[in-house]
């Protein structure tokens, strides 16, 4: 993943819900290090993630290890423990460009 994308969105992003003309984008940290997320309202006023992946810094580097997808039909999971780290990956990069892309950021 690349690591210049994480910096800028890490430091324009945070644990709360942002909503930014398509959906809601959310950067928490937690134990393993972060969920990045992309949420869509609900018709029950919730939010859905699509999709929601979990980043590791493993020495120092942010390292893509799952991805969860609620509004994908059927549910997308998918885990590097279980070879699907390319896909993980691609989906990162993806994900980094859409939140970058919201703000208007420059690398």
């Amino acid at each position: 993943m690349n690591q210049k994308k994480w910096e800028v969105v890490r430091a324009n992003y945070s644990a709360e819900k942002e909503y930014i003309e398509d959906g809601y984008y959310r950067l928490r940290p937690t134990e393993e290090g972060y969920q990045l997320a992309f949420l869509v309202p609900g018709m029950c006023g919730e939010t859905l993630i699509h999709p929601e992946i979990t980043i590791e810094m493993i020495d120092g580097v942010a390292t893509p290890i799952r991805l969860i997808d609620m509004e994908s039909t059927p549910t997308l999971r998918l885990s590097v423990k279980d070879g699907d780290g390319k896909e993980i990956k691609q989906q990162t990069e993806a994900l980094l460009n859409k939140f970058i892309a919201a703000k208007k950021l420059v690398l």
